[in-house]
């Protein structure tokens, strides 16, 4: 929603400024405004109640002194594979809602001057496939499958996405931005709930937080960089289809090694079996059991 109202913000900006106000003054009234979503966040994260099983751990006493040392120390290749698994999502995502607009104003044939207007027209729309990627992800199929079949799509229409939105045609930009918004919500809304049954309670928030920081610096951050570059020396304007497909296919790979490394070992040390996690499946199989004739 943060990304929406920006980009809508600045698809109005530039309709009622000319260029010489939006360069000399306008371009500051956004971050203005955002001093009151930081204040909402704030209030929010001030307000908010630790999760029931975080309390248990203080009560306990058993909470980590050091939880960053010791999710690096403990779970080093959980977190490096949750950071690659992530990588598609976050790429996506900047690539096709954050950069998109500059490569349809810049860098096609025919160059298209409401380009921020179709994008957040798309990012309405991959708004209201949250919910629905949430509901499959709780009720319909796995949320390790639901991720793998995102992430697969994605890697498949990268480059064929691509070949579409160079023609600059803008019913064809927002069908593909839905498309790929839709993968991508099929990651996306998995991905929170899949990462926090990945890590115990003692470090999970720190373990999560490494992971996903690292791959919204190195793969979200560098996304538009690496976009622009590969664009401005490919004359076929498909390079960055190229490069979305490949990290696609890497994050494929990682959630294929994540699934073998969580079923051949993670699940399996005597110290998994002893946390949180081990526990509250075992509780919850158990109850299962009970209901059974």
């Amino acid at each position: 929603m943060g990304i929406l109202l920006g980009s809508t913000f600045g698809a109005l900006l530039k309709f009622y400024l000319s260029e010489d106000e939006l360069l000399s003054w306008g371009w500051r009234i956004p971050f203005w405004c955002s001093f009151f979503c930081a204040a909402i966040g704030m209030y929010l994260r001030s307000n908010v109640d630790e999760p029931e099983e975080f309390a248990n751990l203080q009560d306990r006493g058993d909470v980590s002194r050091q939880p960053i040392s010791e999710a690096l120390r403990e779970y080093p290749i959980q977190i490096f594979l949750l950071s690659m698994c992530l990588g598609t999502a976050s790429v996506v995502f900047y690539v096709y809602f954050v950069w998109l607009p500059v490569y349809l104003t810049d860098m096609i044939d025919e160059p298209i001057g409401n380009a921020l207007i179709i994008n957040s027209i798309a990012l309405a729309g991959y708004s209201l496939f949250f919910p629905i990627a949430g509901f499959m992800s709780d009720k319909v199929l796995d949320r390790a499958n639901l991720i793998v079949m995102g992430a697969v799509g994605i890697t498949i229409l990268a480059v064929p996405g691509f070949y579409v939105l160079r023609a600059g045609d803008w019913h064809s930009i927002i069908a593909v931005q839905l498309l790929i918004g839709l993968l991508q919500c099929m990651m996306t809304a998995s991905i929170p709930a899949w990462v926090v049954e990945s890590f115990p309670t003692r470090v999970r928030y720190s373990a999560v937080a490494i992971g996903y920081n690292f791959c919204q610096a190195i793969f979200g951050g560098l996304a538009p960089l690496i976009a622009t570059l590969l664009t401005d020396h490919d004359n076929s304007n498909l390079a960055a289809g190229y490069f979305v497909a490949a990290v696609g296919l890497l994050s494929t790979l990682c959630l294929a090694t994540s699934g073998i490394w969580n079923v051949y070992y993670y699940r399996n040390t005597e110290e998994l079996k002893k946390s949180d996690i081990f526990q509250t499946e075992e509780a919850l199989t158990s109850e299962s059991d009970k209901l059974l004739p």
